[in-house]
């Protein structure tokens, strides 16, 4: 399995990863969301919801370079678009880790 892929999942079993459209955006509403990942064959629409209201609430958002199918299988769950890390260390941590601080989009 990919490394950032294992992330995910280590963030998913330590309890600081919500996954799916509903619990993300109640992360996102919360304020309990601190990076956006989302799929690359996300569609358009959850696309765009989900990065507009992290944007609209400050939080950083990524495009991952994989499929909804392989982050849904890294993370024990059906395909799944769109997922948030709900810890700061460990949104942190992805972000310098897999090179995408530069590709953050937000503060």
């Amino acid at each position: 399995m990919n490394r950032e892929l294992s992330f995910l999942s280590l963030a998913r079993k330590a309890g600081r990863l919500e996954y799916g459209e509903d619990p993300v955006s109640a992360a996102l509403a919360s304020g309990k969301a601190k990076l956006l990942v989302y799929a690359s064959d996300a569609s358009p629409r959850t696309v765009k919801w989900a990065a507009r209201d992290a944007k609209e609430r400050g939080i950083p958002s990524v495009c991952l370079d994989h499929t909804k199918e392989a982050l849904g299988m890294a993370i024990g769950r059906p395909p799944t678009a769109v997922a948030t890390i709900t810890d700061k260390g460990m949104a942190e941590s992805f972000a310098r880790r897999y090179g995408y601080g530069e590709q953050i989009q937000g503060p």
